[in-house]
């Protein structure tokens, strides 16, 4: 994972731009080693999925701050955002919050509604009194 700073294939860049960025978020101290660090972005992780700071203007900021610079050519070629792909979006949260991050999404529900009806087994009979036996019948003889 490019944005893990353990692993040393993690771009030093990505880990400068991360050290700088979650400085501007209150309580994510990136501190000077890459255990450090990655432990202030699993703490920034956590904040963000907080409700309450999901629409704050400084989680939005360094949170798509650090997918450019996650995703950021190594060659200093143009920078594309990355591209996220989800055939079984349903209700669409995982789409609504890549696009909320900087991504570029393709999203399709291949598995309609119409679709999952084949799927949904008979309804009981509406009588069920025809088929209601008494619990004796149940027993072991």
């Amino acid at each position: 994972m490019a944005g893990d700073p353990c692993d040393p294939l993690c771009p030093v860049a990505f880990k400068a731009e991360a050290r700088k960025r979650l400085r501007e978020v209150g309580g994510c101290n990136p501190g000077t080693t890459d255990d450090d660090l990655r432990r202030a972005l699993l703490k920034f992780i956590a904040d963000f999925a907080n409700w309450d700071n999901a629409a704050q203007p400084t989680y939005l900021e360094v949170s798509r701050a650090l997918v450019k610079a996650a995703h950021a050519p190594a060659d200093g070629g143009p920078y594309e955002p990355p591209l996220v792909v989800d055939p079984f979006a349903g209700g669409g949260s995982i789409p609504l919050e890549a696009l909320r991050l900087g991504c570029e999404v393709f999203a399709s529900p291949i598995c309609t509604w119409e679709s999952r009806s084949a799927w949904i087994p008979p309804a009981p009979p509406t009588d069920l009194r025809s088929r209601w036996q008494p619990l004796s019948h149940w027993r072991h003889r």
